[in-house]
């Protein structure tokens, strides 16, 4: 939540001018630093779980999610088929899925 005060500039007796000042509260500060700190610590974590990847895997999950292409295109652009470039990005993600459970940062999921 933000507190909003304003203050009257009085200039002369027929002219007003407001002044705005916005602060936040000291509780959306500390959430705001706690969600920071929860960014980092996942993308710190994303990078090592990246790196126990096979070099093929990493590099089609971050075309398809980071770079937005379509499976197809992906494809296309290595010289071999969708279903195989769908394949290999469904592995990386369960290979990280593994990482982050075998480590304790996700819990696995009960079927």
């Amino acid at each position: 939540m933000l507190y909003h005060k304003v203050f009257s500039m009085d200039t002369n007796d027929w002219v007003q001018f407001h002044i705005s000042v916005c602060v936040q509260s000291p509780e959306d500060v500390l959430l705001q630093v706690e969600e920071h700190t929860d960014q980092e610590r996942n993308l710190s974590r994303m990078t090592e779980a990246f790196a126990h990847l096979t070099p093929t895997q990493a590099r089609r999950i971050r075309a398809r999610y980071m770079g937005g292409k379509k499976l197809r295109e992906i494809g296309e652009a290595e010289g071999t088929g969708e279903s195989e470039v769908c394949h290999s990005v469904h592995s990386g993600i369960r290979r990280m899925q593994r990482y982050f459970i075998q480590h304790k940062w996700l819990q696995a999921q009960k079927e």
